[in-house]
């Protein structure tokens, strides 16, 4: 189970390595794996929609099972298949790089971290850092 001493844990690193990397301001969403919010962050010059984009991020790994980098390119060729789903996932879908799955050293899916406002490369390594900086495991759909 993720606790929310580790969600914050997450979101320490991952803005530490944020201002590191002088990137643009961000939200961060770390999720359990119902999908429920253990903690959400807004940085203060980061625009008010990055919080939902990045709650849905992390939300969409949990509500199809894989990253959204898999997302993303499942949907390639796929628009009306995914124009479906996301019909029944009331538009939360987001196939763009920034939601990545937490997993434990046994490989059990524990939640999901999910980041906007930057390049969605940045989005990714940022989640992926503050994944690692805690000794968990990112999974990003293939990419390490």
């Amino acid at each position: 189970m993720l606790t929310l001493d580790q969600a914050e844990a997450i979101v320490a690193a991952m803005r530490k390595r944020r201002r590191e990397l002088a990137a643009p301001p961000v939200a961060y969403a770390v999720v359990d794996s119902g999908g429920n919010v253990l903690c959400l962050a807004r940085e203060e010059a980061a625009g008010f929609l990055r919080v939902e984009i990045a709650r849905n991020k992390a939300w969409s790994c949990f509500a199809l099972g894989f990253p959204s980098r898999t997302l993303r390119d499942q949907v390639q060729g796929w628009e009306t298949w995914f124009a479906g789903i996301q019909g029944a996932a009331s538009g939360r879908l987001m196939p763009v790089l920034g939601g990545v799955v937490i997993r434990g050293a046994d490989n059990v899916a524990l939640g999901a971290v999910g980041i906007a406002g930057a390049a969605g490369e940045v989005d990714e390594a940022l989640a992926v850092y503050g994944i690692a900086a805690i000794g968990l495991k990112a999974d990003c759909g293939g990419v390490s």
